[in-house]
C-alpha cells in the first residue's frame, strides 16, 4: 500500500485485489453471497453478489473511476444494481468531479477506506430497469449456484 499524498494517514492499495475482501465483506454483512471475478457478457466483473432474485455487480478500481464506472454501467444489462468500488480518496474526487453521472445513469459508489478496511457507500446503486435484461440475471444465479 502507498500513504496517499493528499490525505496523510489513508492508504492507497497497490493492487485492485486489494479492495476485494473488503467489499465482499462489506456485501455479505447485508446477506449476499459474493463470488469474485466471474466472466459476464465479455467482460469479468470483480464481484458479482447473490441475494435472493438479486444479482449485484461492483468493478474495483484504485484511481480510474470513469472506466469503472464505464464498465459497471455494462454490467447493467444482467444485473439489478451495480456498484464502483474505489479507495476513499478516489472516492472524494468521483464525488467532487463525476457525481451527477454516477446518479443519473443509476450506478452506486462504493469508498474503501484503507487499510482498516471499512467500506462506506457514498452512492446508492438504483435498479436499471430500462436496461435490465432478465434472462441474463437468471444465466448469472444459475451459473454460480
Amino acid at each position: 500500500m502507498l500513504r496517499s499524498g493528499s490525505s496523510p494517514g489513508v492508504l492507497i492499495p497497490r493492487l485492485e485485489r486489494e479492495l476485494a475482501a473488503p467489499v465482499a465483506r462489506h456485501l455479505q454483512a447485508q446477506g449476499y453471497s459474493t463470488f469474485l471475478e466471474v466472466p459476464f457478457n465479455g467482460r469479468i466483473a470483480d464481484i458479482l453478489a447473490l441475494k435472493g432474485e438479486e444479482v449485484v455487480a461492483v468493478e474495483l478500481k484504485l484511481r480510474d473511476y470513469r472506466t469503472a464506472h464505464r464498465q459497471a454501467l455494462a454490467y447493467s444489462v444482467g444485473c439489478h444494481r451495480s456498484f464502483v468500488g474505489v479507495p476513499l480518496p478516489t472516492a472524494l474526487e468521483c464525488l467532487r468531479k463525476h457525481r451527477f453521472a454516477f446518479q443519473e445513469s443509476g450506478t452506486g459508489l462504493l469508498a474503501v477506506n484503507m487499510p482498516w478496511g471499512d467500506v462506506r457507500e457514498l452512492l446508492p446503486a438504483k435498479t436499471h430497469e430500462s436496461r435490465f435484461l432478465p434472462y441474463l440475471a437468471d444465466g448469472l444465479r444459475d451459473a454460480l449456484t
